[in-house]
């Protein structure tokens, strides 16, 4: 399933995060990650670094598999509905109901990276909330929790 999803997306020949074994829910993460912060055609270090940080404390990747794994989602098209679909298919079949709220948790922390959450940004992340069935409201309880103090 990966490899059918990120063909579109990746080219996986290219592709070697040397011994880091990556799965399905990893890699549609990251790409979800990468699509929020290049929501707005605008990548800070901070995002970056965001990125970064949850993948590596969040879901064990090592930071140069992070690093290798990021580069790879750069090339990710930033309209590809693909992408959606392929991560939203794979969150879902993997994960449970109860673990969404905290991939939209991750989704708006990478947005606040950079100080300031733009409409772009928002947008994905309530349009990937309501593919997880997550209401607006409840997105909106997320994001409260994800907002810098």
């Amino acid at each position: 399933m990966l490899r059918s999803l990120t063909q579109a997306l990746i080219d996986f020949e290219r592709f070697d995060v040397g011994n880091e074994q990556l799965d399905e829910v990893q890699a549609a993460i990251c790409i979800m990650l990468g699509r929020v912060a290049h929501a707005d055609d605008d990548y800070h270090d901070k995002e970056h670094a965001c990125i970064r940080d949850l993948l590596h404390n969040k879901l064990g990747i090592t930071y140069g598999g992070v690093d290798q794994l990021m580069r790879a989602v750069r090339s990710v098209s930033s309209d590809s509905q693909t992408s959606d679909f392929g991560c939203w298919h794979i969150i879902t079949g993997q994960l449970d109901d109860d673990e969404y709220p905290e991939i939209i948790r991750f989704l708006w922390e990478v947005a606040y990276a950079d100080g300031t959450v733009k409409s772009a940004e928002s947008r994905y992340i309530t349009r990937f909330a309501d593919y997880l069935d997550i209401t607006a409201e409840q997105c909106e309880d997320i994001r409260k929790t994800a907002e810098p103090s």
